[in-house]
Parts: C-alpha cells; sequence; structure tokens
C-alpha cells in the first residue's frame, strides 16, 4: 500500500523534524 507508506514515511519525517528542533532548541 504505497498511499499508506508515503503516510507513515511522512508521519516519520515530521515526528524526526519536530525531534530536530527540540533538540536544536534545547542545545543552543
Amino acid at each position: 500500500m504505497p498511499g499508506f507508506s508515503f503516510a507513515w514515511n511522512s508521519k516519520l519525517l515530521c515526528d524526526s523534524n519536530k525531534m530536530y528542533r527540540a533538540a536544536v532548541t534545547f542545545c543552543h
């Protein structure tokens, strides 16, 4: 199911981006 896979990948990208932003904010 490409649609499901795409949505899952988008969620992972969004979560990792939020974690990255949080880490940058915390470290700086």
